[in-house]
């Protein structure tokens, strides 16, 4: 139907009365997306109706639905359940779109009766209408807001707006072919389809090109024009041989798996030869027809269909070089998601060199050729790549795209670049300039305009109406979200404004994309409300964020945010889309960001975050004022000038937090009585007050000496002990002189002692006074006190008051200090590496628990009967300590070998005739002999092991005994401590009967009558005395257990880093994770498609409890216990038919014990668990893997990290660039590659499919009819293409050949045709000579005998008819010198006896034949005609010749006939017109040439005038903006 501007299709796809979709490829309309102002609707006597579009149907995938012009309404959704604003690709502006309305109980008559009177009308109106829930649709004037509806805007077909309240008239369409308005069509929309799949820039606009095709098959022009050319032929379902395919040849053998999906799980369709029954190949010319309508011309009509057309079925439809087939070969049907899969390498290189990963995608790096950056930075203990931004970008993420992505993308990327994909590529040869020039080109592409800056996307969030000190008040210094920052903009009265360092508030966020700045901004600080400001801090807050009502200190008040002006700005650039509201089109549009303001922040180079500083430049060059508070290394200075020790990540520093400051700590165990306790001492010092808001990490140490800046200034060295082993190696203070005390230094040894008179007790210490000892005064009697107070000590007597002191060296604080550190994980920080490295994997080994009192996992301690007394004592207390848990007496501070040990038996202890013991976590070798313990043998699981209060270990699956209660194998009983106290027992004796009660885990009560009495009960650690079956497990060797279960705590750790280089490299991991300790696989299972079936589908055959994930091995089985699934034991594994395994520990268990997978050589996770046989794998062309694979192990050699000691400096925080790296110009080049990729697929789809019918439908129809009678020389040939590739020109021996069923290309000898350019877009296209069918076509037929003769067109140079042609010309365009392959179509049966050689020859512009050419002609596996050399723009067509065709006399008059019968039919004499036709036929044909009823009628073309009154679908062509 034809109306106004708006084209209506009229194909009948819909069964009126049953409402029923009867189209073979229909979808539905999953989206709801209708248009709410679309109405059919008819008002004629008694008829009156009014119908709206249904917002649920199917309809034919042919036709494209699309949303109204508006952004996605779901990003508003996701708005109300607090999402943000993200960017969002605007609908595509040109699409067709179908319309399904509910006829209700209007019947066909109805439809015809209003289509008569044309009253039946399409009309949009101004006048929105809401869809309510109860899909009824009410008019906007019943309350519905303008917001909540949905209005489409439409245009014609060229883009021009229609009036919203225009109509269109439905009328009847008169089915009769306009062949100029045909051509007219073809020759414009073809063409715009391939430029929309060429031009699209996202998925949307590649799918919505692709779905444009239907507009063209379904265009009322074309369909008239292809529905008459198809009434000419008829088809039918033929069995055709076809060599080495694919395909199903019997669909009801359930056991070829060719034809059953369901069995590929276990097998695969293999490529046989085979007879294939193929649907609507042709099947002969229909006579009835053609004899009607094509009068005189019609013999040549019926030899041009049935000789040369009749190959174009077959060509559509064969299931290996069709249409479709050969465009799964480029879109496979297991990749229908091309776009996703494509654009992960890409995505992937844009993740690795923005972000800084390695080249291999990891987060840690070793070295600088990791890295896409070139540079491998320090960050904490691991190393990563240097993350870029801005231009900075583009050349490491070229050299990734080239690296990475599939080469068939790279070729579009390459095109759209404009660089040569021969040299630019994955280990290419390039020079230099080439390099620098496809660096330029892609910078150019992917680069626009831009503030470059981390923090640039949050833009700027501020309030613009306080003063510089205000702004400095209210930054909180440690609470990121509220922390601000004060920002120098000369042109604002205040000279800057306060910024939010971070654009981020409780849901409110400003980021790249956000829509309205402004409003989000104003958002943030309304959030924030206000601050707490604190008047002893004025350049900034060190507490948290506090509301209002908690801001009630004595020195803090609350600023409100409320009243005060705020303003958000945009710093970043971006692609909008603005609508236009005359068109309703969603136009790109490009948004600059604020150059100015960019430009504007600065930063200080040690306090990049303003945490302290918040902006304020004079803080940032000189922060002493902030030294004694919040930024206790503010006071770094060399030669007059303030430093600071920086460390960077590539572009950014910042202080380096390990830097220190000397710190001289006084009385600092006793902060709260600074003043009064502090002063005195050998140097007569003045009493210090505390520094009450110093915020560092030692901040509760707040009485403080700053002045005394080495550890001999702080720690008088004639006064303070002597230096010992520090007992704490992770420590770096020293506290040898840390406890306040009270001193007489005149008194001696013999002196220093109890005097009766004073009631005064002193002490001698020989280690204080550098080791000549002084006497210490110690407790007083009389007021029952010890002299820990100055006032106390000074008032007894003419005592020396000592505050107490410790002392913390400055670390990193000056040039020679802050020069490196080892960034090895060890503590304390130290600035040269002592290791050799470290490793990326795990070890199982023996590791030390006690590693703070035995950093090296070794002990040295005394065998023997020694006890915490002999431990104590003056003898041993000196070099030994006593472990009160393992009871035993260790050696201090020991660092060295078993040799080691053993020494020290013959040392001056070798007097005191004590043996010693060599302990060693590392020695043990394995799990058995790491530690002893005491096995928990009732409990056999994690939980139960829990719930029972004992530990469960992984590693081995056992219950232990906690080794604090348990670290014996027997012990006595806990009454036998104190069994042997009676009344007359010593009070010595009775004090270490407790003592040893409690040491042994037991616990001690007096008794009623004191110690006679005493209760000593429990359970002794004794794991032979402890409840319930138990065992005792050595680790080997008894007489070491307590030592290594107890002393060291020992334990096997299966996590544990490896420690050297050889264990790293022969280590590594398995990712059979879902292992974990142990579990039960079961073989996967596939579904009723044969695809593997989802774990969470495969249930317990028991209880029906679903199985969980077990990656390629499987499924990990559980079961159901008090209504909790649990993971099956070993000992169940069996009953469910599956296998037990353990993680692999080796990478031979991981990948070669362990059955292979087989799975999809494009996708690992489709799996064929059926197919066991590797050979058997591999014959199905699919690949077979391990189910699990094993990472080694990287040894990383330690080196320093450098650090910078440089001048404390403020400068500008972003940069402008002008071609900064746009991540949407980059998703919009990689996407347009994409299509470009898809649109090469899709384009030759489109030519196999319509291309010839584009050629033939005007050739055809112009021989038939009155106005089309055929002439010489009117139409000569018939072309057109097959099949369309582009091609890098400079590397044409890597392009695949390009196959169709007519012929293929082969490039690997070929030369592009355009010279020195870099790309070529080649054709293989097919010519039909119509002048010599002329002759054989006007009156003359050819006997069966003599059928050859027809094909007998060839002559000699001498004009001699020498062979016959073998089938139809093939034109390669684009490319010289490629090897082309003829399939000869012409069958066997036709083939003349004499004809001997196969040869080539090309066809002349006028239709006519050369002489065969002097090229050599070989013949395929295929048994195509193939020959070397061919030259762009000739077409070529398969010959066979006489054997000495080139001597042959001529001319002769005609061809040859090898029969005498020739048989001539006259012409009819008259001639009806294809209009006449479709008015007045006599009868109706059906394809078969049979003659059909009226009831059938509906079926064919010629009825099909009023079918459209039986659809209730009404199609528009409309072009939706």
């Amino acid at each position: 139907a034809i109306a106004n501007s708006a084209e209506i299709s009229n194909i009948p796809w819909a069964n009126f009365a049953g409402l029923t979709v009867v189209h073979d490829m229909a979808v539905p309309n999953s989206l709801f997306s209708y248009s709410h102002n679309v109405k059919l609707g008819c008002k004629h006597d008694n008829v009156d109706f009014e119908l709206f579009q249904k917002p649920s149907h199917e309809a034919p995938i042919d036709f494209l639905y699309s949303l109204p012009p508006m952004k996605n309404s779901i990003n508003e959704l996701l708005q109300g359940f607090g999402a943000y604003k993200w960017p969002e690709n605007p609908i595509s502006r040109r699409m067709s779109f179908a319309v399904m309305v509910d006829a209700g109980a209007i019947t066909k008559a109805d439809l015809e009766s209003c289509i008569d009177q044309g009253k039946l009308i399409v009309s949009t109106d101004n006048s929105p209408l809401e869809a309510c829930e109860d899909c009824e649709f009410v008019p906007l004037s019943s309350g519905c807001s303008e917001d909540e509806c949905s209005i489409w805007q439409y245009s014609d077909r060229l883009g021009n707006g229609v009036d919203p309240s225009s109509s269109i008239s439905v009328v009847y369409s008169d089915n009769q072919c306009d062949l100029d308005a045909f051509t007219n069509f073809v020759n414009e929309r073809l063409p715009q389809l391939y430029e929309l799949l060429e031009t699209a820039k996202t998925e949307e606009e590649s799918n919505a090109a692709i779905l444009s095709y239907a507009t063209v098959v379904n265009n009322v022009e074309y369909a008239k024009c292809k529905n008459t050319f198809d009434s000419l032929y008829t088809t039918k379902s033929a069995s055709v041989f076809l060599k080495g395919v694919k395909a199903c040849e019997d669909p009801t053998n359930d056991m070829d798996p060719c034809c059953n999906e369901e069995l590929k799980w276990g097998d695969c369709c293999l490529p046989e030869d085979k007879n294939i029954e193929i649907e609507g190949v042709f099947n002969s010319s229909n006579p009835n027809v053609i004899d009607t309508v094509c009068g005189t011309n019609a013999n040549a009509v019926k030899e041009l269909l049935d000789s040369e057309f009749s190959q174009v079925l077959i060509s559509v439809s064969h299931p290996e070089f069709g249409c479709e087939a050969k465009y799964e070969t480029l879109i496979p049907k297991h990749d229908q998601d091309i776009f996703e899969s494509l654009w992960g390498s890409v995505n992937t290189c844009e993740t690795e060199v923005r972000w800084g990963e390695t080249k291999a995608g990891g987060e840690s790096c070793t070295s600088n050729d990791e890295c896409w950056s070139g540079s491998c930075i320090n960050e904490d203990v691991h190393k990563r790549c240097t993350p870029l931004y801005g231009e900075a970008i583009t050349g490491p993420l070229l050299s990734c795209v080239v690296s990475k992505v599939d080469k068939k993308l790279w070729k579009h990327m390459a095109n759209v670049i404009d660089v040569d994909p021969a040299k630019i590529k994955k280990d290419g040869t390039y020079t230099d300039n080439e390099w620098s020039d496809a660096v330029v080109k892609f910078k150019r592409l992917v680069g626009s305009p831009n503030c470059v800056g981390e923090d640039v996307d949050s833009g700027i969030c501020a309030i613009i109406d306080i003063t510089k000190a205000e702004c400095l008040s209210i930054n909180y210094i440690y609470d990121w979200s509220r922390q601000m920052e004060w920002v120098v903009d000369e042109t604002n009265i205040n000279g800057g404004f306060c910024k939010k360092r971070y654009s981020y508030w409780e849901g409110a966020h400003i980021h790249g994309y956000t829509e309205n700045v402004q409003e989000e901004c104003e958002m943030i600080i309304s959030g924030m409300q206000g601050a707490c400001v604190d008047s002893t801090t004025p350049n900034g807050i060190e507490s948290w964020g506090r509301d209002e009502a908690e801001c009630i200190g004595p020195n803090e008040t609350w600023f409100s945010f409320i009243s005060h002006e705020v303003r958000g700005y945009r710093l970043k650039s971006r692609k909008i889309y603005l609508k236009d509201e005359e068109t309703g089109n969603w136009i790109e549009s490009f948004e600059k960001g604020d150059e100015r303001l960019c430009v504007l922040e600065s930063k200080c180079n040690w306090d990049p975050d303003s945490r302290f500083t918040s902006g304020d430049e004079d803080l940032c060059l000189d922060p002493s004022s902030l030294a004694n508070t919040t930024y206790p290394r503010g006071n770094f200075k060399e030669n007059g000038k303030n430093m600071a020790c920086l460390q960077c990540w590539g572009s950014r520093c910042e202080e380096f937090y390990h830097s220190s400051p000397p710190i001289c700590a006084v009385s600092p165990f006793n902060v709260d009585h600074c003043a009064a306790n502090s002063g005195g001492g050998p140097n007569n010092d003045s009493p210090v007050s505390a520094i009450l808001n110093i915020k560092d990490d030692e901040s509760h140490l707040q009485c403080r000496r700053n002045i005394l800046q080495t550890e001999s200034e702080c720690l008088p060295i004639d006064f303070c002990p002597i230096l010992s082993s520090k007992e704490n190696h992770y420590d770096e203070w020293e506290w040898r002189c840390a406890e306040s005390s009270c001193w007489d230094l005149s008194k001696n040894e013999l002196s220093c002692h109890y005097n009766e008179s004073t009631k005064i007790s002193y002490g001698w210490h020989s280690e204080w006074r550098a080791g000549e000892g002084a006497c210490r005064v110690e407790y007083d009697v009389d007021e029952e006190k010890s002299f820990d107070e100055k006032g106390h000590c000074e008032s007894k007597g003419p005592f020396l008051w000592w505050e107490g002191r410790g002392f913390k060296p400055g670390k990193f604080n000056s040039a020679e200090e802050c020069s490196s550190f080892c960034n090895d994980g060890t503590w304390p920080i130290k600035q040269t590496c002592s290791s050799s490295g470290s490793c990326n994997e795990h070890c199982e080994q023996c590791v030390v628990g006690n590693s703070w009192r035995f950093p090296d996992g070794a002990a040295c301690y005394l065998n023997g009967s020694i006890t915490e007394y002999d431990c104590h004592s003056d003898l041993l207390s000196t070099n030994y300590e006593w472990h009160w848990e393992s009871q035993l007496c260790h050696r201090k501070d020991f660092s060295g070998t078993e040799a080691d040990c053993v020494d020290l038996d013959m040392s001056s202890d070798a007097s005191k005739n004590l043996t010693h013991q060599y302990i060693s976590c590392s020695a043990q070798t394995s799990s058995g002999t790491c530690t002893a313990y005491c096995w928990a043998k009732d409990y056999d699981e994690y939980t139960t092991c829990q719930t029972a209060g004992l530990d469960w270990d992984w590693s081995s699956s056992r219950c232990k005994h906690p080794t604090w209660t348990v670290n014996q194998a027997t012990h006595p009983t806990c009454e036998s401590f104190v069994a042997h106290l009676d009344a007359n027992s010593t009070e010595h004796e009775r004090w270490f009967a407790a003592k040893d009660c409690w040491s042994n885990g037991c616990s001690f009560e007096l008794g009623s009558i004191g110690y006679n009495a005493a209760i000593c009960a429990g359970a002794p650690k004794g794991c032979s005395e402890q409840e319930g079956h138990n065992e005792w497990v050595d680790g080997g060797d008894d007489s070491t257990a307590t030592a290594k279960m107890s002393l060291l705590e020992c334990h096997w750790d299966e996590w544990r880093k490896c420690s050297t280089k050889d264990t790293c490299l022969d280590a590594g991991e398995c990712d059979d994770w879902f292992i974990e300790h142990g579990k039960c696989i079961v073989p996967l299972e596939p579904n009723e498609w044969g695809d593997r079936k989802g774990c969470d589908n495969v249930k317990n055959p028991f209880d029906g409890t679903n199985y969980t994930w077990g990656g390629k091995m499987g499924c990990v089985a559980r079961k159901t216990v008090d209504a909790v699934a649990t993971y099956l034991k070993e000992s169940e594994c069996n009953s469910v038919g599956g296998t037990w395994h353990v993680r692999a520990k080796t990478q031979d268990d991981c990948e070669d014990n362990r059955d292979m997978v087989c799975s999809h050589p494009f996708d690992e996770w489709s799996i064929f668990g059926g197919i066991k046989s590797e050979a058997k794998c591999d014959t199905c062309g699919y690949k077979s893997t391990p189910p699990t694979k094993w990472r080694k192990g990287v040894w990383s050699p330690s080196a320093e990290t450098p650090l910078y000691w440089t001048d404390r400096a403020f400068s500008t925080k972003n940069k402008w660039e002008e071609q900064s790296f746009d991540e949407s110009a980059y998703h919009d080049l990689v996407k347009n590659s994409i299509s470009r990729y898809i649109a090469e697929a899709f384009k030759s789809k489109v030519y196999c499919e319509l291309g010839a019918y584009e050629a033939w439908i005007p050739a055809i129809i112009s021989m038939c009819g009155t106005s089309g009678n055929f002439s010489e020389g009117e139409t000569n040939v018939v072309s057109y293409d097959l099949s369309t590739v582009k091609v890098a020109c400079g590397d044409l021996q890597n392009q695949p050949p390009l196959e169709t069923f007519e012929g293929s290309i082969d490039y690997k000898n070929a030369t592009c045709a355009t010279g020195e350019n870099k790309f070529a877009d080649t054709t293989l296209g097919k010519v039909v000579p119509l002048a010599a069918k002329q002759r054989v076509g006007t009156g003359r037929r050819i006997s069966s005998e003599s059928v050859c003769a027809a094909h007998a067109l060839i002559k000699n140079s001498n004009n001699a008819y020498i062979g016959q042609k073998l089938g139809s010309g093939l034109t390669v365009t684009g490319i010289n010198g490629a090897t082309v392959c003829i399939n000869p179509t012409v069958p066997s049966s036709e083939i003349c006896s004499n004809y001997v050689e196969f040869g080539i020859v090309t066809i002349n512009s006028n239709g006519s034949y050369s002489v065969p050419t002097d090229s050599n002609v070989t013949i395929n596996s295929k048994g195509e005609i193939c020959f070397d050399g061919s030259e762009s723009g000739s077409t070529y067509v398969p010959v066979k010749l006489e054997s000495a065709w080139e001597t042959k006399s001529g001319p002769i008059t005609q061809a040859p006939s090898i029969s005498p019968e020739v048989v001539l039919d006259s012409a009819p004499t008259s001639i009806p017109s294809i209009a006449d036709l479709n008015a007045t036929s006599p009868s109706i044909i059906d394809k078969g040439g049979n003659t059909a009823d009226d009831s059938i009628a509906t079926n064919i073309k010629v009825s099909f005038v009023r079918s459209i009154v039986s659809i209730i679908l009404v199609v528009f062509g409309l072009l939706l903006e």
